[in-house]
Parts: C-alpha cells; sequence; structure tokens
C-alpha cells in the first residue's frame, strides 16, 4: 500500500462524487494568510560534510529524511530548514537531497537535518525530478498551449482539487487528438496554482486557465492562473471575516426544514458485483509456493510478496501483486501467533470463491518447519483485581474480534462488564471468544468503568477453536 503519511505529487486520489466534494469542502476551517514557511530561525549545523539521503515521507510542514548503508538511519527534517524554490514546500517521497546535521536543543533534543537541499546543491523544487528514485514523471502535453475551465472543488485541507474543462477546451483537445474521458475532469494540486502567496484565493465556480500535464497516475492541471491570465490572489484576513459574516447571515435567514430520510442508492449506482471469468483460471495445486513476508497485523492479517507472481496469476486474481494473509493462517507454536517481516515462507494457495482473489494459508519456513518469530507480543501488565478470591460467572454479550474487545453479562446483574482481549485466557492463535459462550471471569479495576479479567471456561480451563462468525462460515 502506498504510505499515507507520504504526499506524492503525482499519485491521483480516487474522485469523489460531487456530493461528498461538497460535504468536505463546506466542513473544512478557512485558513487565514500565514507565512508559507515558520520564520523561526534554523538551528545551527553541528556538521560540516554534507550527507546524502532520500525524502521517506512528508507531511504537511514536515517528514522524514533515509541516509546511511542501505538507508538504515532516519532523520526529522522541516519545512523551515528546506531550500526551495517554490512559494510552499511540498516533497515527494523518493526525492533525492543532501543535508547537514543540527544537534537538539533545550526546546527539541532530537537532531534533525538542516539546509536541505537537491544533491548539486540547488533549491529543490516541486516541479523537478530530483534523482533516480524520485517519482516525479510529469510530461506537459501540447506545449504552448493554454487551456480554460472551471474549478470543480478546492480543499485547502487536503491540499488539492479538480477542475472542469469548458467546451471550447473540449473542442480544442479534440482537435489535439484528445479523447474527452482522459482531460475533461483534471486533477491538481496546491503547488499548482501560480499564486501571490499562500493561503490561494480560491473556490469552487471560479474560472481559471491552465496547461495539461500526463504523468503515469494520470491527466492533471498546473501552471493554473485566473482566466485573464493573472496570479491567483491570496485568501487574506478580510477575506475570511467577510465569508464568516456572510455564514452567518445566511444561517440567520435560512428557515429550519424537516430532515428528510437518506435516499435509497439507485440502482445505478449502486456497485455493481464484478463478474469473474473462472474458466481461465488452472485448478489451485496442492503445491508449495515461496515468498517473503511484506507486513503482519497481530491478530488480524498480514502480506507476502510471492517469489514468482506471474506463476500464481494462473490460478487466481493476484492483487497488487501480494498475497493477504489471516494470523490464524500461520503454523506456529507461539501464542499469539507472531511472525517477523521478511521472513522466507512457504505457503499453499487459497481462491475466494466469488472474486477469485489468491490468498496464503499454511504458512510455514522453506524448511517447512512452525514459524518461530523474534517478534514477542507485548502484552499490558495484568489488571488489578477488586477481589482476587472471588470469581463470577456470566454470558459473553459480545466481542468484537477486529477491534478486540467486547462485553459480558453476569449472571444476576444488568450492568455489562468491558473486557479486551489480553484478558481471555486462550490457546488459540488469536485470543478472542465466541459470542454467547458461558465463561467464568474476575472482576477488575478499569477506567472505563465495570470489567473482568481471567476470562476462562467455566471449568477454568483455557479457551481452544474460538473463532469469529466469518472465519467459521467461509466454506
Amino acid at each position: 500500500m502506498a504510505d499515507m503519511m507520504s504526499d506524492d505529487s503525482t499519485e491521483l486520489p480516487v474522485p469523489m462524487k460531487v456530493e461528498q466534494e461538497e460535504i468536505e469542502t463546506k466542513g473544512e476551517k478557512e485558513e487565514v494568510a500565514v507565512p508559507a514557511i515558520d520564520v523561526e530561525p534554523s538551528k545551527p549545523p553541528s556538521t560540516s560534510v554534507w550527507i546524502k539521503g532520500t525524502i521517506a515521507m512528508w507531511k504537511k510542514t514536515h517528514g522524514f529524511i533515509n541516509y546511511g548503508k542501505d538507508d538504515g538511519e532516519r532523520i526529522f527534517c522541516h519545512q523551515a530548514n528546506v531550500i526551495t524554490s517554490d512559494k510552499k514546500v511540498l516533497l515527494r517521497r523518493g526525492m533525492e537531497v543532501r543535508f547537514l546535521i543540527a544537534d537538539g536543543d533545550a526546546k527539541d533534543d532530537r537532531t534533525c537535518a538542516v539546509e536541505v537541499s537537491a544533491r548539486d546543491g540547488s533549491p529543490l523544487s516541486f516541479h523537478k525530478k530530483h534523482g533516480a528514485n524520485d517519482t516525479y514523471d510529469r510530461e506537459i502535453e501540447f506545449e504552448g498551449e493554454v487551456f480554460k475551465g472551471t474549478v470543480k472543488f478546492f480543499s485547502r485541507f487536503r491540499s488539492y482539487g479538480r477542475i472542469s474543462v469548458n467546451e471550447e477546451t473540449v473542442q480544442r483537445l479534440n482537435d489535439l487528438g484528445c479523447t474527452e474521458k482522459d482531460a475533461t475532469d483534471l486533477y491538481f494540486k496546491e503547488n499548482d496554482l501560480n499564486i501571490v502567496a499562500y493561503p490561494a484565493k480560491i473556490n469552487r465556480g471560479d474560472e481559471v486557465c491552465f496547461q495539461i500535464f500526463n504523468s503515469s497516475r494520470g491527466w492533471g492541471a498546473m501552471n493554473i492562473k485566473t482566466a485573464s491570465g493573472d496570479l491567483i490572489p491570496q485568501f487574506t484576513e478580510e477575506d475570511r471575516a467577510e465569508k464568516r459574516s456572510q455564514k452567518d447571515t445566511d444561517d440567520y435567514n435560512r428557515e429550519e426544514k424537516p430532515k428528510r430520510r437518506r435516499r435509497q442508492k439507485s440502482e445505478k449506482t449502486q456497485k455493481e458485483a464484478v463478474e469473474v471469468d473462472f474458466s481461465k483460471f488452472e485448478d489451485v495445486p496442492e503445491t508449495r509456493f515461496e515468498g517473503t513476508v511484506l507486513s503482519y497485523n497481530v491478530h488480524r492479517f498480514g502480506f507476502i510478496e510471492p517469489t514468482d507472481a506471474e506463476e500464481l496469476k494462473k490460478f487466481g486474481v493476484l492483487k497488487n501483486e501480494r498475497l493477504s494473509f489471516r494470523a490464524f493462517d500461520i503454523e506456529t507454536d507461539q501464542r499469539p501467533a507472531m511472525i517477523d517481516n521478511d521472513t522466507k515462507a512457504k505457503f499453499t494457495l487459497e481462491r475466494q470463491e466469488k472474486t477469485g482473489v489468491l490468498y496464503a494459508n499454511e504458512i510455514r519456513t522453506v524448511n517447512e518447519e512452525k514459524i518461530v518469530a523474534e517478534r514477542k507480543y507485548e502484552a499490558p501488565e495484568p489488571r488489578e483485581l477488586l477481589n482476587a478470591d472471588e470469581w463470577i460467572e456470566g454470558t459473553v454479550f459480545f466481542f468484537n474480534w477486529r477491534r478486540g474487545h467486547g462485553r459480558i453479562q453476569v449472571d444476576g446483574e444488568e450492568e455489562k462488564y468491558y473486557f479486551h482481549r489480553d484478558d481471555v485466557r486462550s490457546n488459540d492463535k488469536v485470543p478472542g471468544v465466541e459470542d454467547g459462550m458461558k465463561v467464568i471471569c474476575q472482576r477488575a479495576k478499569d477506567s472505563k468503568g465495570a470489567s473482568v479479567t481471567n476470562i476462562m471456561n467455566v471449568d477454568k480451563t483455557n479457551f481452544e477453536g474460538q473463532l469469529p462468525k466469518y472465519f467459521k462460515n467461509q466454506n
């Protein structure tokens, strides 16, 4: 999965419906005019040797840089310490940079990167490719052509928007050999706006002119100006006060209307199930395949990158060139089930009957031994008991397997007692308990109120064979 914290300039988010866009933009707070970069002076460097690194992630005002042997080290970076030719700092994962290191101080004791620039010492720019690892691959289409359109929506909070081209532009694009499907709804980021200063004063319905670019992620607009070709003005404090005043007036004049029931989706808007042609797939063999564990979420699931992805595609749908697996599929004696990232493993395939998606199960080492992970589950400290000698019986009212918590109805009491997965005594790979089970437990102190711990079978034995309903009924 893409790193949600990163700000990949060419990544196009899944388009929202217009109604969703309106809801989002109505709820966001308008920003006031503030400097694009903090005016607080940078920390003086403590090293004089330039260090080469790669942007690991960037989120609005700060991020991290990987450096050192095999990028094994990581250092914090703030926008105030970035040398850029842009009016606003926006870096991408993969940008190759150089920097100096500054020691921490009384205010912030961590070291950080300062004087961050391109490898050759030039200023960084959002609209330039910096090194082979940089994913920037935009190319301006129809060089010299300027097109016109209308802002469909713009989110200052998420720093991106969309533009709908006008009929004149559609005709011009057709003349240039571009289909309406490609470039009638164009994506843009905040850094694609040519502005006086940030934040930009741009709203839904504004007429603009722009150039069109194409990249591996799709078509978009850049070098965006007003319809007359002027720089987009700055959104000032006066603009904000005027907008707030207008909103208050509209709220006062608006008559209270009865709430309407949410409309049911029409048949056209309902998501249709994708039919899979199973005839093109071969039968799933009992053969063992090899791969590498990419990630694992304790109690839940993980992902494996198969050694030969093309071979597996003969047997079903391989989503994102990887296989998912459940904690229950790990062959291990550890409780809860654990597995380390980068583990080389063997597994068998399972194909989902409706979607044809492939999963991995019966996961062992490449030597066909049970998994023994170095990673350990860090369980919280046992909760303090209200009475160590008292045991109470009850029934599991519900247990949420995904979130790992539930409630128990104690016999003879109306109050339902809270418990967490770590309160369950279990021999299963994923500790849990099925709804409706008769249990015995002890009262415990907890900030959430009435709680219990040491939950076991009524004969005081650990649970075994407890599974969520979706897992039990999957066949």
